[in-house]
């Protein structure tokens, strides 16, 4: 019974949302009204099914007490005025009463409907507080037994312990018992407002234990209360979830339509939503529509016609609830009509009244319009049936008959008639309705109206006056100069009547043309060019009507020696208001000579620039004589001028005029036969011009034709007698004018008139003068990203004798239209515009133009070199990116500053485990090999992973010098050779062996202290010699090595001045004497320091020798060409030891400079031309450095006692040096390098570690830099 009271509780107050709904907001818009009605619904449906809920449970516990011998004392229970929620409920049916009677102010009759609504509130309302009261009446009843008797009583709480067997004391939320963030004040708010009374909150939080106890041993009665409990939970939610489904539904209509004066058609049904209204015959008057419409349906009707609504006031039918509107249709507005009901939802109804009203009329005959008085159709939904006929004026077209009548679009239509002459027009238009969907009942639809004009043609006769006139002329010129007696009188007379009604027709034609505009422009500005005698002035004097302006000269030389600027109606015709402004420049190609016109050219832009540094020009005229070949090369000359001065967009803007060419009576026989060979003719002549100025490749060549073919050609043959023929006060322009000869043909005015309406109508931008370097070529540069940057070593900009680290290179993303491979970009110096031609280092810039590496019709990818100071981006079209000028294209923000700061040093250190010297290094492979100097063993270091690893050498080659050899070589076994003494010089007397070279398969290291040559095998890494016991005595000593023609070559450093050379074959060992080679040296001293094989030959380069010998391997011959005046600079002081060590490269052998201060250049093919590169902006010390290798274009050499290392650059000869090298300020560095994929390496000498230095260029993503 609980449960079906607090149902049909809930169910009141559910219709206390409908009533809302339809009965106090009568159909009013969705808003905030009804929000509130529903909330409303949803938190009394809240109290209602929490009081039930809480009085049941009250219940429930007092018989579960009683059966427990305990009475319980209910002490909160009290009015619902008492508990938060109870005042928030009563609050929230105060506040929507309050709205509800605000919206319905609107409606004062209807305030009574409030009434209904505001009982069912306050009844639900007293029910809640009634119940909420009390624990049920039976309950009472079976309370009163245990009343009566000494039972112990208990409250809630207490009881509640005793059946959870806990502390039910505690109503805080154990989530914020302890907390006071804004979550939990938050929701501490909440569950206060929703609060009853505290026992009825420990009820609800101990409901499952009570029901344990109250029902042990009916768990399906326990599922059943849960069950209920979780259905009335639901409730709150449900019920408004259901008014809104139910507010959705409700779609307001029309329940009935009467109209006056028209039919309804189809038959009006509430349902259907499109209806046409047919007039009632002779009905002109308003028409009026009246609709009836349920109360509740909508709040608000709008009625609107012909883009005019109004607001349609309702009244009540007496004795009913329906609602009763009426709208007004006036004769204006005719057409298109519809009702719009604005609810909960909005429906629309639309009313098509079939009337025509407002037609607009004009016609057309020839190039003649006339408008009519307006009366236009608007858009309706309608489908017109037409028809026309004709009835001629003339005897012989007397009578009517049909014409064809064409639609030109929406509501547009037009007769058109073959024969033109005067007659009447007949239109007739038969309107039917066009529903959006078919409908049945509409075929008696129509209505009809028809049109008629009555037309005179001037065009007409000032046709048959063109061929009149044309034959009068031809017959007045035939009789001229014959004595025919009054026949060529009368003809003349014949051909002056024609002239004046021609005259007559054609001024009152031109009073009736309305001044207008033609094209889109407000001034067309054309560039006048030309060669001498061309008809150029002549040509300005048409186009503009001022004769004393434009001065056409009648000689041979150009009479325009300045430039004229005219600005005037075109033709002189004021009905014309586009404005032309004429720049006629001077002729081109006279007897003054192609200097001076080049010159003159130069002044005559200058002088335009001058009138206005903004000036631009749409069209440039370039006037030829059709009828003579003079100056071609002159022609070629101005072509070249205008390309270089407007660059690849000339064409589009480029208008050739023939002059000469006169016009025949067949227009089309003219073009095909006459300008179209002539335009033919002069684009190949173009495109011949384009191909030697560019040498296009063939795809953009094809983009160049397509530039070409945009060139304008007019052909015109002008002459100032044949204005002598032009009406008075009638510009050449006038309608109808260029029909009549000899503006017609011969001179063909017409072609004038079609260049000047292409040229308005063109909506270009125009050629700007002051752009000195336009673009040459079809590629555009739209958009220049940086997408990475190349880390590596650049010229300091402070000290350009200096490399350092930071950016080399950037990597450029160029976005645009037509690239191409020839393109070329390039970063300029900030303060250096692009295309700027001033560039004063721009042949060393030119070195720095980007590399393409990989392109396609829209993107390209560039490698660009950098530097500080040249962060301005520039791009250069094809072809001919060899010219500073030629950069001449930009992206917005495109200067380019990276961060180097994200640089790595590529200068490294390997740390050896004590000061070890080595013989040097090769590279084999990614392996570096360094046989021992003063080293214990053989160390091997991967470049690649940089592991180091030692290998010992032989025992069997660890045999020092003996105190005397067996003999010399000579046969003297009784010269007397002294023992092992302290030589000072480059190589230590405990070094074992000195120099290195390899194979590729074997390293070889020259032996100084030991007797034999140190071979390595790299593959099995192991070690062996050569013998030299029966060849030297203890003082002959060798300072380093070559290989080559498989074939070693070891060079004398101490004792006898012989060359080595020991067949790796057999083993075998000859020693050469180079006595004579050493400058005079009886004993060595490293008088050569550096050898190398190329070309089969051996370079010995001069150490303490002043010669550099060059040995043929095969023949053994030997030259000697003295270095000595390479060696200093100027009038430097000259070192003992001039070179150490070489590097070959491209085809040149360069040496070490050691105490020289220049870098030694051998040509391998000419070893007797010396060249030198000087080091001194690099250092000026001796014993700077010792031994090279070369890392890509890179000559490197090893630091010996220099402060940096030195590098140069094998292309440009630019000689740098690599500073903050550690330990530069001490001696005896580094020797012998090697490179390993662009890895430089040195041998140390006394240092600790191997130098390394990476000369590899680092490419970085742009979001890992930035």
């Amino acid at each position: 019974m609980a449960a079906l009271n607090a149902l049909m509780q809930v169910a009141t107050t559910t219709s206390h949302g409908l009533l809302a709904i339809k009965w106090v907001l009568a159909g009013d818009e969705a808003g905030f009204p009804l929000v509130a009605s529903l909330s409303l619904v949803a938190i009394n449906t809240e109290l209602l099914v929490r009081v039930a809920a809480v009085v049941h449970m009250r219940s429930i516990l007092a018989h579960l007490a009683t059966s427990r011998d305990y009475r319980i004392d209910f002490g909160d229970i009290g009015s619902l005025m008492g508990t938060p929620f109870g005042l928030v409920c009563i609050a929230w049916n105060v506040t929507v009463a309050l709205v509800l009677l605000v919206c319905t102010l609107e409606r004062v009759s209807e305030l009574w409907r409030l009434l209904p609504w505001v009982a069912t509130a306050v009844g639900s309302l007293l029910w809640a507080n009634t119940t909420f009261k009390g624990i049920g009446a039976s309950t009472w009843k079976d309370m009163e037994v245990v009343a009566t008797t000494s039972t112990p009583v208990a409250t809630v709480s207490e009881f509640l312990a005793l059946v959870n067997e806990e502390d039910a004391m505690s109503v805080v939320e154990d989530f914020c018992e302890e907390r006071s963030n804004w979550w939990c004040r938050l929701v501490a708010t909440l569950g206060t407002a929703r609060r009853l009374s505290l026992e009825d909150r420990l009820l609800e939080r101990h409901w499952m234990a009570v029901l344990f106890a109250a029902f042990p041993e009916h768990p399906k009665m326990r599922v059943l209360h849960t069950m209920s409990f979780a259905f009335f939970k639901m409730l709150p939610f449900v019920m408004p979830a259901l008014l809104v489904v139910y507010s959705l539904s409700r779609m307001p209509q029309i329940a009935a339509l009467e109209v006056l004066g028209c039919v309804v058609s189809p038959a009006f049904v509430p349902a259907s939503s499109e209806y046409f209204l047919s007039l009632e015959p002779g009905w002109n008057a308003e028409l009026s529509l009246k609709f009836e419409m349920e109360v509740g349906q909508a709040s608000r009707v709008r009625f609107c016609c012909s883009g005019r609504c109004t607001t349609l006031d309702s009244t009540r039918r007496k004795h009913s609830e329906d609602l009763l509107m009426t709208a007004q249709v006036p004769n204006s507005d005719f057409g298109a009509c519809s009702l719009s009901l604005h609810g909960l939802r909005t429906r629309e109804y639309a009313f098509t009244v079939v009337a025509l009203q407002g037609v607009q009329g004009s016609a057309s005959f020839g190039n003649h319009t006339t408008s009519f008085p307006t009366y236009a159709i608007k858009d309706r939904n309608y489908e017109v049936e037409h028809s026309g006929q004709w009835c001629g004026a003339s005897t012989e077209l007397e009578g009517c008959r049909p014409v064809e009548v064409f639609s030109e679009g929406a509501g547009i239509y037009a007769v058109q008639e073959g024969q033109l002459g005067g007659g009447t027009y007949s239109l007739t238009l038969t309107l039917r309705p066009k529903p959006s969907k078919h409908v049945f009942g509409l075929d008696h639809l129509n209505c009809s109206y028809t049109f008629q004009v009555r037309v005179v043609n001037r065009e007409v006769r000032l046709a048959q006056l063109a061929q009149d006139v044309a034959e009068r002329r031809a017959t007045v010129d035939a009789l001229e100069g014959f004595d025919q007696g009054g026949d060529a009188e009368a003809a003349q007379q014949r051909y002056q009547k024609a002239l004046r009604e021609r005259d007559s027709l054609l001024k009152d034609v031109y009073k009736a043309k309305q001044a207008e505009p033609i094209g889109g422009r407000g001034t067309v500005t054309f560039l006048a060019v030309g060669l001498t005698g061309t008809g150029k002035s002549e040509l300005c004097h048409w186009m503009t009507g001022n004769k004393t302006a434009c001065s056409p000269s009648a000689t041979m030389q150009s009479h325009t020696s300045t430039v004229t600027f005219l600005k005037t109606n075109p033709f002189n015709d004021s009905h014309i208001l586009t404005e032309l402004e004429w720049i006629d420049t001077p002729g081109r190609g006279d007897t003054r000579g192609e200097a001076t016109d080049e010159k003159m050219w130069n002044q005559t832009i200058d002088e335009i620039l001058r009138k206005s540094q903004d000036q631009r020009i749409d069209r440039i005229v370039w006037v030829v004589n059709a009828a003579w070949q003079r100056g071609v090369a002159m022609r070629e000359m101005m072509l070249k001028e205008l390309r270089r001065s407007f660059g690849y967009h000339l064409y589009k803007h480029l208008d050739i005029v023939f002059n000469f060419l006169p016009h025949i009576p067949n227009k089309t026989e003219y073009r095909e036969e006459v300008l179209i060979p002539q335009r033919e003719k002069f684009t190949n002549w173009i495109m011949e011009q384009e191909d030697k100025l560019f040498n296009w490749s063939p795809k953009l060549r094809k983009e160049v034709s397509a530039e070409v073919n945009c060139t304008g050609f007019f052909g015109v043959s002008i002459d100032p007698a044949y204005l002598a023929d032009r009406p008075a006060e009638l510009p050449l322009s006038a309608p109808y004018l260029g029909w009549f000869t000899p503006f017609s043909y011969p001179a063909g005015m017409d072609e004038l008139m079609r260049m000047f309406k292409k040229s308005a109508s063109d909506d270009g931008a125009g050629l700007l003068l002051a752009d000195k370097h336009p673009r040459t070529g079809p590629g555009i540069l739209q958009k220049a990203s940086l997408v990475a940057y190349v880390c590596g070593l650049r010229p300091d900009e402070k000290e350009q004798a200096l490399l350092k680290s930071g950016i080399v290179a950037v990597h450029m993303q160029v976005e645009g239209e037509h690239l191409d491979s020839g393109d070329g970009v390039i970063m300029m110096p900030s303060t250096t515009s692009c295309g700027d031609p001033g560039v004063s280092d721009w042949p060393e810039m030119l070195a720095s133009v980007g590399q393409q590496r990989e392109h396609n019709d829209t993107h390209a990818l560039y490698r660009v070199p950098w530097r500080p100071s040249r962060t301005q981006f520039c791009f250069c079209e094809a072809p001919a990116c060899n010219q500073s000028w030629r950069f001449g294209q930009s992206a917005p923000e495109r200067q380019i500053r990276p961060s180097e700061e994200k640089c790595p040093n590529p200068i490294g250190y390997k740390k050896l485990d004590r000061d070890l010297s080595y013989a040097g290094l090769v590279a084999v492979g990614d392996l570096i090999v360094a046989p021992p100097d003063e080293a214990d063993a053989i160390m091997l270091l991967n470049a690649t992973s940089g592991q180091v690893q030692k290998v010992a050498v032989n025992q069997s080659l660890n045999r020092t010098r003996p105190a005397k050899a067996g003999s010399d070589l000579n046969g003297d076994e009784d010269s007397e050779m002294t023992t092992t003494t302290a030589i000072p010089g480059l190589v230590g007397n405990d070094a074992q062996w000195c120099g290195v070279a390899t194979d590729g398969r074997h390293v070889y290291a020259a032996p100084w202290n030991v007797m034999d040559i140190l071979v390595f095998n790299v593959a099995t890494r192991s070690s062996y010699g050569i013998p030299l016991d029966d060849h030297i005595d203890a003082n002959d000593r060798f300072i380093d090595i070559a290989v080559g023609d498989n074939k070693l070559y070891l060079l004398p450093g101490r004792g006898r001045i012989r060359l080595a050379v020991v067949d790796l074959g057999s083993k075998d060992v000859q020693l050469k004497d180079l006595s004579n080679y050493s400058g005079g040296q009886q004993e060595a001293d490293s008088p050569w320091l550096g050898a190398v094989i190329d070309s089969g030959k051996l370079f010995l380069i001069p150490h303490s020798s002043p010669n550099l010998v060059v040995m043929d391997t095969k023949s053994e011959k030997i030259i000697k060409v003295d270095a000595s005046d390479k060696a200093i600079e100027g009038f430097g002081s000259l070192g003992l030891y001039l070179w150490a060590g070489c590097v070959q490269a491209e085809g040149y052998v360069y040496a070490v400079p050691h105490d020289a201060e220049r870098i030694l250049v051998v040509d391998v093919k000419r070893p007797q031309e010396l060249e030198a590169v000087s080091t001194t902006s690099v250092e000026k010390s001796s014993g700077k450095w010792w031994g090279a290798a070369v890392s890509d274009h890179y000559f490197v050499a090893a630091p010996r006692n220099a402060l940096e290392v030195l590098v140069m650059d094998l292309h440009t000869r630019h000689v740098y040096g690599v500073a903050n090298v550690e330990g530069s300020d001490s001696s005896d560095k580094w020797r012998n390098p090697a490179v390993v994929a662009h890895k430089f390496f040195a041998s140390p000498i006394s240092s600790n570690s191997i130098l390394e230095i990476d000369f590899t260029n680092h490419t970085h993503e742009v979001d890992r830099l930035e």
